[in-house]
């Protein structure tokens, strides 16, 4: 047998060889990749669907909220009087606000007064019984409901209902409470696709025993993503996911389904086999150059070949191989020049794409502290009128109310006006933050006796979301030492120390003044500054606050979670 024949069947052997070593991994490799690419988009498209279904909740339960903590019907409660209904249960009222249910309870949770809405016939319906059991057998309200707010979804003959359900208080959210306003809203087909605009693909919801949940999805392929997800896939045409959504009760109560063309694995399906094509032609190339001139090729291959290390080497991508003559090297070299434009041009287009983004970003960062700037000023203008309205008041007991709130409402004011000075938009640094509260404290409310404090922050930042609660607490803690702390001394020292551990920040401001009163307990909610400085520590910054007695004066501390934000908990958060 020839050399030439050898030479021929020893490579269409290794070709073979090599394209089948290809496509096999490229197979597992690339198929898989894109399946699991496909898999998290299509999750994400349902994580997207329950963002946008709480983001909807939360509008609920801020429209119910207002109307719960609202004179007119705190007075409606007492009586349910006819002025009441004729003006504000209207039919406006249902249509502006999407609602199909406002409901009012008594404080045993006794079903009150209630009108329901047909948002499609536009018209009033009754109230359905069977919400009204539903509600009062699953307990969402009653007397060990109404102390909180809940928001989320319930199961009802109807089907899916919106609901949310607040203690009915007074527009300053005293009580004594007078019950509980539910309002709620069918999630029905309409509502449905409404969600849905904002999503790739539409999403159905189907009740736990509903069969239509699973139709048409081949079973074989049904697998489990996690407890909470289960994905199946037609051929490759049409993925399909059905995932768990909780109702109000934080129980499994719903399945929402999404179905998606199956685009991403068509084009994964296409660039493998493009791939396995471009490398069986370039293959095929090399093959009948070498076998046909291999002497002469070989030089030229050598030239191509330090063309395209040079590129690699110097990553000059504006370089072009050397074309000659007019055979299968020359294209090759042709493809070779082709694939380097490409490649200039994408480099182009993502150092374009990259000055874009930040100029984008910088535009956005600009944006957020003119929004910091614009609240300050806002809030210094409230303080204006406070404070020209505290030359109108006689009361001293007013005025120190008044003089309270405008440090309040200044404790806001400094962290808005750090944002906005500093560089850094989202985050502050507690040292020179602090220790501009401390002077304005001690401007608004100066101390009888010389007062020296002590600041120490390290490096400790803090969010918008924990600067302001932090801040009222603070400023509330600080202005008690000034106010009580040193009665009958001459001077005294307050000293104010934060660490950040990583996991939780520990805030101490103490005192060597007389101490606190024994006996007393701190958060009496006579006191409205302790109060506000407990419910501020324990219910918008999850943490805790102590008072220590040992020694001489007082000592509060507090901790709260490193990085903790006020969460949006629509289902048990107190206003």
């Amino acid at each position: 047998m020839k050399i030439r024949t050898q030479m021929l069947l020893v490579t269409l052997l290794a070709v073979a060889l090599v394209i089948g070593g290809l496509y096999i991994g490229a197979n597992y490799y690339l198929l898989s990749g894109t399946e699991e690419i496909e898999q998290n988009y299509i999750i994400e498209t349902d994580n997207q669907f329950l963002k946008l279904l709480e983001y909807d909740l939360h509008h609920l339960s801020i429209l119910t909220t207002d109307w719960g903590y609202w004179d007119d019907t705190y007075i409606f409660m007492d009586g349910f009087n006819q002025e009441y209904i004729d003006s504000d249960l209207v039919d406006s009222t249902f249509y502006d606000g999407g609602l199909n249910v406002i409901l009012y309870f008594f404080p045993n949770g006794t079903y009150a007064y209630g009108k329901a809405y047909d948002l499609m016939a536009d018209t009033e319906v009754p109230v359905p019984a069977s919400l009204l059991e539903d509600i009062q057998i699953r307990k969402l309200i009653g007397s060990g409901s109404l102390l909180r707010k809940s928001t989320g979804l319930i199961n009802t003959d109807e089907g899916p209902m919106a609901i949310a359900a607040v203690p009915i208080l007074t527009s300053e959210e005293y009580g004594p409470m007078r019950g509980s306003l539910v309002m709620g809203y069918y999630l029905g087909e309409a509502h449905i696709q409404k969600l849905s605009e904002y999503m790739p693909s539409p999403v159905e919801i189907y009740s736990l025993e509903d069969s239509a949940t699973f139709a048409g999805i081949p079973q074989d392929t049904l697998t489990s993503y996690n407890d909470q997800v289960w994905i199946a896939t037609e051929g490759i045409d049409t993925i399909h996911s059905v995932f768990v959504i909780d109702d109000i009760f934080e129980e499994k109560a719903f399945y929402g389904r999404t179905s998606m063309d199956r685009e991403i694995y068509r084009l994964g399906l296409t660039a493998m086999y493009g791939f396995m094509l471009t490398v069986f032609v370039l293959l095929i190339l090399i093959f009948m150059v070498v076998q046909i001139v291999m002497h002469r090729k070989i030089r030229r291959i050598e030239r191509l070949t330090g063309d395209v290390t040079y590129v690699a080497d110097e990553e000059d991508y504006s370089v072009r191989v050397f074309e000659e003559g007019k055979d299968e090297l020359t294209l090759l070299s042709g493809s070779v020049n082709k694939l380097l434009r490409t490649i200039e041009s994408t480099f182009a287009d993502l150092a374009s794409s990259e000055r874009s983004l930040r100029t984008s970003l910088d535009e956005k960062n600009v944006l957020l502290g003119e929004v910091h700037h614009r609240v300050k000023n806002n809030l210094q203008i409230i303080i204006s009128m406070m404070g020209m309205q505290l030359f109108d008041v006689k009361d001293e007991t007013a005025q120190l109310i008044i003089r309270e709130a405008i440090n309040r409402i200044l404790s806001i004011s400094l962290v808005h006006e750090q944002l906005y000075q500093d560089e850094n938009v989202s985050t502050i640094q507690a040292q020179g933050h602090f220790e501009k509260l401390f002077a304005t404290v001690m401007r608004n409310s100066p101390p009888q006796v010389k007062v020296e404090h002590t600041i120490e922050c390290g490096l400790c930042t803090m969010g918008l979301d924990q600067a302001v609660p932090l801040s009222l607490a603070i400023q509330e803690l600080l202005t008690n030492a000034l106010k009580d702390a040193f009665t009958g001394r001459e001077e005294g020292t307050i000293t104010f120390r934060m660490e950040c551990t990583g996991e939780e920040k520990i805030v101490t401001l103490s005192d060597d003044g007389v101490g606190f009163p024994e006996g007393r307990d701190p958060f009496d909610r006579k006191s409205v500054g302790l109060s506000l400085v407990h419910d501020i520590v324990t219910k918008q910054l999850k943490g805790t606050v102590e008072l220590t007695r040992e020694g001489v004066g007082t000592a509060w501390t507090i901790r709260t979670p490193e990085g903790n934000s006020i969460q949006d908990d629509t289902k048990n958060t107190d206003r």
